[in-house]
């Protein structure tokens, strides 16, 4: 059993879930990728449903969002 949605109905129920929680999920950047002029699908932030990328997978994994790849994890001295 499955449930299809508008999309003014699924961005009333993200408002109210955006409210509350920040939400993540992969997002196009367009023309950012590091060596050509590609658009880049990376795991961030979002503030509206119709900013998810659907039809694509991300460029990097999810476990970016938590541990970001230029945080310290460990320090030795």
């Amino acid at each position: 059993m499955g449930y299809k949605l508008s999309s003014s109905i699924a961005n009333n129920l993200f408002r109210e879930i955006f409210f509350k929680y920040e939400v993540y999920a992969p997002k196009k950047f367009i023309k950012q990728r590091r060596y050509s002029d590609t658009d880049i699908i990376r795991y961030t932030k979002i503030q509206n449903i119709d900013e998810i990328e659907f039809n694509a997978k991300s460029d990097y994994c999810a476990k970016e969002v938590l541990t970001p790849i230029n945080e310290t994890l460990f320090y030795f001295f």
